[in-house]
């Protein structure tokens, strides 16, 4: 196991019975007052990242759907263009039937 001069593992978070040793006796408490005083500013630091990356995450979900938006269109339209003459082919013959213009008369209705 490789441990440096500080007592630090590099193989997981432990430190080693020595390094107490190495602190003076009030340094804990010292260490405990500021983390505790500071979380005050600590949590607003952390409220105005979390404002920040909400944000940014807005804008760039934005980017980004726009740009895959234009991407796939542009990969469907493309292929519609080049191809464009051949899907407006014309049938030569027809199955539409023009319609006579024929008005009933009173022979038209005795035949039904």
């Amino acid at each position: 196991m490789v441990v440096d001069t500080d007592g630090f593992c590099p193989g997981g978070l432990f430190y080693f019975d020595n390094i107490r040793s190495k602190l003076p006796a009030g340094s804990v408490h010292l260490h405990a007052f500021l983390i505790i005083g500071c979380m005050k500013f600590l949590k607003k630091v952390r409220d105005g990242w979390m404002k920040t990356g909400l944000f940014m995450g807005n804008v760039m979900s934005g980017i980004f759907l726009t740009i895959f938006y234009f991407l796939i269109f542009s990969l469907f339209a493309i292929p519609f263009r080049i191809f464009v003459k051949v899907l407006r082919r014309k049938s030569e013959h027809s199955n539409w039937f023009l319609r006579k213009d024929v008005f009933p008369g009173m022979e038209d209705f005795r035949d039904e």
